[in-house]
């Protein structure tokens, strides 16, 4: 949906390898999911804000608990999107991000 809109897409099954493109790539906006296999949304977060790398975050889950949003934006996320979410909230919540007028 975002590659449609004109983004660049680099994609991770999980945030190990999320990290491993971060260390590699400039990355610009971060979405990630809160449970994702090897190391969730939040644990990622925790790793780069260790790392000290700053990067905008979206945060996903199928939880709205306001501990779970609150510890997401303790640990730097911008944004954070419940499921189950449209192409255009997600499209949204980018270019709120990304601070665009797209």
């Amino acid at each position: 949906m975002l590659s449609v809109q004109g983004y660049d897409i680099l994609e991770a099954e999980d945030g190990l390898k999320a990290l491993k493109i971060i260390n590699k790539e400039k990355v610009d906006l971060l979405i990630a999911d809160r449970a994702m296999p090897n190391m969730g949304g939040l644990e990622l977060l925790e790793k780069l804000r260790e790392e000290k790398k700053s990067i905008p975050s979206i945060v996903i889950s199928a939880f709205g608990e306001e501990r779970l949003w609150a510890e997401a934006i303790g640990l730097g996320a911008e944004d954070y999107i419940l499921k189950p979410f449209s192409a255009q909230d997600v499209i949204r919540a980018v270019k709120k991000n990304l601070k665009e007028n797209k």
